[in-house]
């Protein structure tokens, strides 16, 4: 047997794919036409490709693994034109769920044909949380629900500060108006979900504490960084029940990864992990709230 060796040519090395190729490349079990750019052999010796996606803009080409590519013929073909139609159903049935009404009430035969101009494709955004961010979690479900502490607040930095710290670091490198608006956005996703998704019910208590004292809290400039993170984690399926198509999907989720891999760089300022030991007094008020709310 040959070994190949660390210095080993990558030219030498077997590509299923030429550069310049037009391929199919799957993206949440949808086959999309796509064409490789570039090609490259990892260190595991795993080749990797490059590629656009036809239709979608430049900032979504990605580096993709061969599991996930497929020659063009026409059994291929054939699957692409499947998928697109499966992921159309999926998109009718989830705009029919969110209408209040199905297809049969709106006098619509189930066999009708849509064209493919008349609808955009919807996915869920695709999150990779960091593993040392995942750690963090843990640890923080552990101090909360085992130890019955809360995290300190108002939080050192708070969400509305870390936004805007990453809204100034990232205009550096893309459009400030595109990182404004998706910073408002997430602000508002928080403000919106902390009281009833974001919090261990054990917390609600330390809430309404807080808006007994302030009737016009702003819980992003009181929560921090461990809140933000729990949005994060939400977000994908509160977004999958919006009208975003595939490419607006795509695009914020390169976005909101962006954001994370911010959080974790600067992780040792923006995680304060400060817990305080809850009061008798405390906990009988958390366990009134976690009543009211069942």
């Amino acid at each position: 047997f040959t070994k190949i060796t660390a210095n080993h040519s990558p030219s030498a090395m077997k590509f299923r794919f030429e550069e310049g190729e037009k391929v199919f490349c799957t993206e949440n079990e949808v086959l999309y036409k796509s064409k490789v750019l570039r090609r490259k052999i990892e260190e595991d010796e795993t080749p990797r490709y490059y590629v656009h996606y036809e239709g979608f803009r430049k900032s979504q080409d990605e580096w993709v693994t061969e599991s996930r590519m497929m020659k063009i013929d026409a059994n291929t073909t054939a699957m692409a034109k499947a998928s697109v139609e499966k992921a159309k159903q999926k998109y009718r049935s989830k705009r029919n769920q969110k209408k209040g009404e199905s297809a049969s009430k709106r006098g619509k035969p189930s066999n009708s044909v849509e064209s493919e101009e008349d609808y955009d494709l919807t996915f869920e955004v695709r999150i990779d949380i960091p593993v040392a961010l995942k750690y963090r979690l843990i640890e923080e479900q552990e101090q909360i629900t085992k130890r019955k502490k809360v995290l300190v607040l108002p939080a050192k930095v708070s969400v509305e500060t870390i936004l805007d710290q990453y809204v100034t670091s990232a205009s550096r490198v893309r459009s400030k108006k595109v990182m404004t608006e998706l910073a408002d956005g997430i602000k508002n996703y928080f403000e919106l979900a902390l009281p009833n998704v974001l919090l261990y019910e054990f917390e609600r208590g330390q809430l309404n504490v807080l808006e007994s004292e302030d009737s016009e809290l702003n819980v992003s400039q009181v929560y921090g960084a461990e809140h933000l993170l729990r949005l994060m984690v939400k977000l994908p399926a509160m977004l999958a029940m919006t009208d975003l198509d595939a490419r607006a999907m795509r695009s914020l989720g390169i976005l909101l990864e962006d954001l994370l891999k911010y959080m974790e760089k600067h992780a040792k300022t923006l995680f304060v992990n400060k817990y305080m030991e809850t009061s008798e007094v405390y906990q009988g008020l958390a366990k009134t709230t976690t009543t009211k709310n069942k």
